[in-house]
């Protein structure tokens, strides 16, 4: 019984399927945006921790866009209309920098947008001619397989600084519930 409570190793990728068969903690240097898919062999009763290392690599997109209150508008507002997509994808997150943007604006919100062209709410209100954005991150999990259940609904929020500690504790509760805390 103890060697099931030994961490075994994940492999960073785009998704990432823990095999529950293999123990009960898990341990991940997480080096890029990730699915944390639904885990195979689960067993109703078993807990334990999933440890995430934050890697070095960063996520980033390059995009043409213009920040307002409205798509063409003329004020401040909150309101990120992406035209282009010159590289990479938009994540809910990213902190975001170019020409007349204020520092530490992040995007906190999916409008239109789900990656590329569309719309996105972001932090700091502020006007914006069109001009090409950067947006960065470092890795995450950008989504979770439906036996992933979170209290309130709300994933946890990662932090993304290399090196950072994130850990996830579950307990399957029956074969497609698994709660996070």
């Amino acid at each position: 019984i103890w060697d099931s409570a030994a961490f075994v190793a994940l492999t960073s990728g785009a998704t990432i399927t823990p095999d529950f068969a293999l123990g009960y903690n898990f341990s991940l240097t997480l080096n890029t945006v990730s699915t944390l898919a639904n885990p195979t062999n689960m067993k109703v009763g078993q807990s334990g921790l999933i440890v995430v290392t934050e890697g070095s690599s960063a996520t980033t997109a390059t995009v043409t866009g213009a920040i307002a209150d409205t798509v063409g508008g003329t004020s401040a507002g909150t309101l990120l209309n992406v035209t282009g997509v010159t590289s990479g994808t938009l994540y809910v997150g990213m902190t975001l920098s170019g020409t007349g943007i204020t520092s530490g604006t992040t995007i906190t919100a999916l409008g239109t947008g789900t990656g590329g062209t569309g719309t996105y709410t972001v932090s700091a209100s502020q006007l914006v001619a069109s001009t090409t954005i950067t947006g960065s991150t470092g890795p995450f999990f950008n989504s979770y397989g439906s036996y992933w259940k979170f209290p309130g609904g709300n994933k946890p929020s990662f932090t993304k600084t290399s090196g950072a500690v994130n850990i996830l504790s579950y307990s399957v509760y029956s074969s497609t519930d698994i709660l996070v805390s």
